[in-house]
């Protein structure tokens, strides 16, 4: 794979969208895009939209989805092993610092191995997130149940001699011939026990794989705490993490603007850029780096066009943030995985593998306005809380209505931007939990939206 040869303008493209998913710096965004521009090859984007395809065509085919998660394996054990090799290889490289070696050289090779460790980080990235995908569409895309499922922070791997026994529990669970069983490691939103088994009749359970009898604590308490999990999942109530949830479902269909993303993205494979303003709300900027001719022009022309379009916004000093889709490209539990987006599968792995782009900025003032406008009452205002609290990790805003009072959580927030999620949507499930009496809702309850499985793949 060629990780010396950039396209043409891609740094620029790179760090002009806010490029920072693997990358933490400004000097390794170079590195970074050699590394994705080799994963954006024909070969590898071919088999990666081949994949997808395969878990999007044959959902309901409990066979090829073993095979293809077998596929998946495959290709992380080897993608694992090279990250492996690759470590050591650097760990070589630096203890050779001191020694009289050409530092030209030494620093060429360094920056390839830098370059392949971030090309296996997102080609693994990559097959989790299409294992992500069968997950959504075995759940029905319920994000409670997803939300509950990935409470554990810690990262699954393969490269490990776990994996053997898990697969071997995997199997058995396969021939049980009782729904759909899913090893964990292969997904970045599984992080409870090693497989999870989604039955026929909807219902879910979780096996872990022990590799020894030994009993301790924690193995007690992880036991504990995969049985409440699974009573939440199966009965919509019960405890987790030692507070008492509840999943409330509301008969609301999340309107958005994924239509108008679509377009755009389109549109940029054609020019290398596009954007337009989708609502009174949000601006969208969509870049194809394999499109895009003189990038300088590239960015002159959407400073200008956001300049232009956004006018009245700056004119009226709202309070307007942007959100890049590399934001999303790694797992978060407040957003949808690019798998499941209801794009054509090229344009899902394109934004997987950063061949195209997009960057959001939602007017957060303009919001405000909506909320007034609708009855409620803006108690305070996301520059409010960050004075306060010094970040947004509680909420952007508390509104009222009514003797009803809520925070709106930063999840939220997140859909609207990234999900392009209409404000009218989250304006109608404060309106339906203040419709509620008030020992109906519990503090940690999970909202599920009816009408979500009708926007997904």
């Amino acid at each position: 794979m060629e990780f010396d040869k950039l396209p043409k303008g891609a740094a620029k493209y790179r760090r002009a969208f806010d490029w920072r998913l693997f990358a933490t710096d400004l000097d390794e965004i170079p590195t970074a895009s050699a590394a994705f521009a080799a994963l954006g090859d024909r070969e590898n984007l071919e088999i990666l939209e081949d994949y997808l395809q395969t878990s999007r065509n044959r959902r309901g085919n409990r066979k090829a989805l073993a095979k293809l998660q077998l596929c998946l394996l495959e290709d992380l054990l080897e993608a694992e092993g090279a990250l492996k090799y690759l470590k050591q290889e650097s760990e070589k490289l630096e203890a050779t610092q001191a020694e009289a070696t050409d530092k030209s050289v030494r620093d060429q090779a360094s920056k390839r191995i830098k370059s392949e460790i971030f090309f296996h980080k997102a080609h693994a990235n990559c097959l989790r997130a299409i294992g992500d995908g069968i997950v959504w569409r075995a759940l029905a895309y319920d994000r409670a149940a997803l939300r509950a499922l990935c409470q554990n922070p810690h990262k699954a791997h393969v490269l490990t001699e776990a994996t053997l026994n898990e697969l071997g529990a995997w199997s058995r669970q396969f021939d049980s011939n009782d729904g759909l069983p899913i090893l964990n490691c292969l997904t970045n939103c599984l992080t409870i026990g090693d497989i999870t088994l989604v039955k026929d009749n909807g219902s879910v359970e979780i096996v872990e794989v022990k590799t020894t009898r030994a009993k301790s604590r924690r193995v007690i308490r992880q036991k504990q705490r995969m049985r409440e999990l699974v009573e939440l999942l199966n009965f919509g109530e019960g405890e987790l993490e030692d507070a008492r949830v509840a999943v409330l479902r509301l008969d609301i269909f999340p309107e958005n603007g994924l239509e108008d993303l679509r377009a755009l993205l389109q549109e940029a494979e054609r020019s290398g850029y596009a954007a337009r303003r989708v609502s009174n709300f949000l601006y969208v900027e969509c870049m194809d780096v394999k499109a895009i001719g003189d990038i300088d022009k590239v960015l002159a022309e959407l400073t200008a066009a956001q300049e232009r379009e956004l006018a009245d916004w700056f004119a009226a000093k709202d309070f307007v943030a942007p959100t890049c889709s590399s934001d999303i490209i790694s797992f978060t539990p407040n957003c949808a995985p690019f798998s499941v987006f209801p794009f054509p599968p090229k344009t899902c792995i394109e934004l997987l593998t950063e061949a195209k782009a997009y960057r959001t900025h939602f007017n957060f003032t303009a919001l405000g306005r909506e909320f007034e406008r609708m009855g409620w009452v803006v108690e305070k205002t996301p520059q409010q809380l960050f004075e306060e609290q010094g970040s947004f990790e509680s909420g952007f805003f508390v509104v009222s209505k009514g003797g009803f009072h809520a925070t709106v959580p930063p999840a939220d927030i997140m859909r609207l931007q990234a999900e392009t999620i209409r404000p009218k949507v989250l304006i109608a499930e404060l309106e339906a939990l203040r419709g509620m009496e008030p020992g109906d809702v519990l503090p940690n309850t999970l909202v599920v939206y009816q009408g979500e499985s009708q926007v997904w793949d």
